[in-house]
């Protein structure tokens, strides 16, 4: 692993993009420039160091944590001898944030207020609609007398994500938990009644070719 020597301030860094300061939790990279080797994800010789500005201790000053590069063989074909820094430090922008930044470049101060009111429309509309459909599959299993209990469990995970959920890899892994319990729910339907939808599909396609559906087009 090669680490970067540095003091870690942030005196040095130019004004971010979209706000007066920067702050603890904000995003930032630049790019080095690998000897020696080029990576086997991009066959390229460069690489972006991450980094995130945190409150130093004891003084609570701003201060870089940067990442290392790994020096991995199984991750370069050839063999790295060095890195050089080829860039300046830019800020780094991820999902929404990227989405409120491209507003503010036309409309300063727009992208905030707008992205925010957005994505708090679309939470609201996706825990009704959702929320909605699993009550009607609790009906469905066992009947109206779980809908108290199904609500209640639902509420409870709209707080528990609310605050668990901090940055967009806690989003990702909470979507990755989501899908892959629909998954090992579903593998075992497909596999057990996957013929009956082959089956009923082969049927209708027959049935259609030999006209018996009426055409409105």
């Amino acid at each position: 692993m090669w680490h970067l020597e540095t003091d870690g301030g942030v005196d040095d860094l130019p004004a971010p993009g979209n706000k007066d300061a920067w702050e603890a939790g904000d995003n930032v990279y630049f790019v080095v420039e690998v000897a020696g080797a080029e990576r086997n994800d991009t066959k390229f010789n460069r690489a972006e160091i991450d980094g995130m500005i945190v409150e130093a201790e004891p003084d609570g000053s701003l201060a870089i944590e940067w990442e290392a590069i790994s020096a991995d063989p199984g991750a370069w074909s050839g063999a790295p001898t060095g890195a050089t820094i080829v860039t300046g430090v830019f800020e780094r922008f991820d999902g929404a944030p990227l989405t409120a930044y491209a507003f503010d470049q036309e409309f300063p101060g727009l992208g905030k207020w707008l992205v925010t009111l957005a994505a708090w429309l679309f939470a609201i509309s996706t825990m009704i609609s959702w929320g909605y459909y699993g009550e009607q599959g609790v009906v469905y299993i066992g009947g109206q007398w779980l809908v108290l209990p199904y609500k209640l469990a639902f509420l409870a995970l709209i707080i528990v994500a609310a605050v668990w959920v901090t940055d967009t890899d806690d989003m990702e892994a909470l979507m990755d938990l989501g899908t892959g319990a629909m998954l090992w729910a579903n593998m075992p339907i497909v596999l057990l009644m996957g013929f009956i939808a082959v089956r009923e599909l082969d049927s209708y396609f027959k049935r259609l070719k030999a006209g018996e559906f009426s055409r409105l087009d």
